[in-house]
Formats: structure tokens, sequence, C-alpha cells
């Protein structure tokens, strides 16, 4: 892990499959510079059946760069465990090597998609935005980079708010148009 710096984390997802009893990966997530407390946006899929016991893994690692990675902490739990947490979040510590060593906490979020599997295609544009950097009494004629970010209420909390997609950043207009 890095010792002069913060860490930038990485969490992979492995399923075991059956018969073989391997652990095979699902997909992972964005890497996340010099933050020890990453909120990643990155969504992994996996196939949900009630009746059968399905292993996870989650793997946290620290980039190194080059595709070297340092191991922050590990988790196994299954999807029924997560499935079935408060709110369908899952909170655990991670563990080093086996056993705690005080690595920090994962948090996994999970939502049913089967029943909300429409799409919807959105072009989105601004015009006019009073786009002006603050923090200078409205001196400033700079203009700020605009992005948008559609969230949307997780299942049973209407507090707490889980990232569907973010655009891209605009720069230098106040009459943004976002790319679909």
């Amino acid at each position: 892990m890095d010792t002069f710096s913060k860490s930038d984390p990485v969490v992979f997802v492995y399923e075991m499959v059956a018969p073989s009893k391997s652990w095979v990966l699902k997909g992972k997530t964005e890497i996340i510079q010099n933050n020890l407390n990453p909120d990643f946006k990155t969504p992994i899929v996996l196939g949900y059946s009630f009746e059968k016991h399905q292993s996870l893994k989650f793997e946290v690692r620290d980039d190194d760069g080059g595709g070297k990675f340092d191991e922050i902490g590990v988790v196994e739990t299954s999807v029924g465990n997560i499935m079935g947490a408060r709110a369908q979040t899952f909170a655990t510590e991670l563990l080093h090597k086996g056993k705690a060593a005080k690595r920090g906490q994962i948090i996994v979020r999970a939502e049913s998609i089967a029943e909300s599997n429409t799409f919807a295609n959105l072009t989105i544009a601004m015009e006019s935005v009073p786009n002006n950097a603050g923090g200078c009494l409205g001196f400033c004629r700079s203009i700020v980079p605009v992005h948008y970010e559609i969230v949307r209420s997780s299942a049973g909390n209407a507090t707490v708010f889980n990232h569907v997609v973010s655009s891209n950043v605009v720069q230098n207009t106040n009459d943004p148009v976002f790319k679909p």
C-alpha cells in the first residue's frame, strides 16, 4: 500500500462457480485516485436466484500503476446476505490475509433491476446557465466546467441515493450540450 500518499482503491468482484469451486471475475470498479473513502460509481451486474447460494468475494486493492496492485482487504459473502441486508446495504470489515487488520470497511449497495429494465434516451442541453466561479463576489468572470448527475433513491430509504449516470464535463460555455 501507499506509504506517503493516500490509496488509489479499486474493487474486484468475484463469484464462485460450481462445480469447480473456482472464483471467476465478474467485474471491477473504476480506480479512484488518492481517496481513503471512495464511493465507486461502476455497477457490477450479477444474476440472482433466490433458491441458490451464490458466493461472492470482494478484493479491495491499491493501484500502483502498470497493472500492479497491493491488497487492502478481502471479504467473502453471498448475494443472499447482500440482498437480505437492511435496505439491501451490506457493510463489513475488510480482512487482510484472513485476519481482521483495521483495513477499513466495505459497504455494498444492491438493487433488483429485473423489474426496472426500461431504457430512456435523453439529450440534455442548457441555455444561459449562470456559471461563474464562486467566491469572488461576482467580480470574476471565469466560467467553471459543468456536468450533471442522475441519481435515484435507494430502495426503502428516501435519504440514500444511488448513482445512475454522470455526464461528460463541458467547459468554457454558458450553453452546454451533453453527449448521450
